[in-house]
């Protein structure tokens, strides 16, 4: 990865499609088949993204509570989305932090990035979704229920690692 950048990271889906109509509005540079195919990891054969996700204009709504807003799952839930599609959505988004610990830089076109605008630990103690996570009524600054995050060698300041 030396010398990666991740121009579209910090991107919901939905924009990447908005902006690749833009880029094609006076001449196509990006090939319409491109666009209007179901997105897919490739992974196997005929997958597509539709197949384990929620369609991308609500998991897009999904994540941008999550992670600009710093909602937890019950304050997700109770703007009206499905309780069981917010568990396993956060749930994934959790269990892939090592992921984007891994990635390349992104540049960051939101208030709350992955990567250095949105850091949370990894470690196997920490239970993110399992663990409840909440704000702790404070704005920005996640707590973890399971274990003090503040003083005594935890987090300083509600500081989010």
């Amino acid at each position: 990865m030396a010398g990666g950048l991740g121009v579209l990271g910090d991107c919901y889906k939905l924009h990447v499609f908005e902006l690749a109509k833009f880029i094609n509005s006076e001449k196509e540079m990006i090939p319409a088949n491109i666009i209007s195919k179901p997105p897919s990891a490739e992974l196997r054969p005929d997958q597509k993204d539709s197949d384990s996700l929620p369609e991308y204009s609500v998991l897009d709504k999904i994540l941008y509570q999550y992670i600009e807003r710093v909602q937890g799952p019950d304050e997700i839930k109770k703007l009206g989305f499905d309780g069981a599609l917010v568990d396993r959505i956060l749930k994934m988004v959790n269990l892939n932090e090592y992921k984007r610990n891994q990635f390349c830089p992104i540049i960051r076109i939101s208030p709350k990035a992955f990567g250095v605008g949105r850091r949370v630990p990894i470690v196997a103690l920490w239970g993110g979704i399992r663990a409840g996570l909440t704000t702790g009524g404070h704005a920005g600054r996640l707590e973890c229920p399971r274990r003090p995050c503040r003083g005594q060698g935890g987090l300083r300041n509600g500081a989010v690692r």
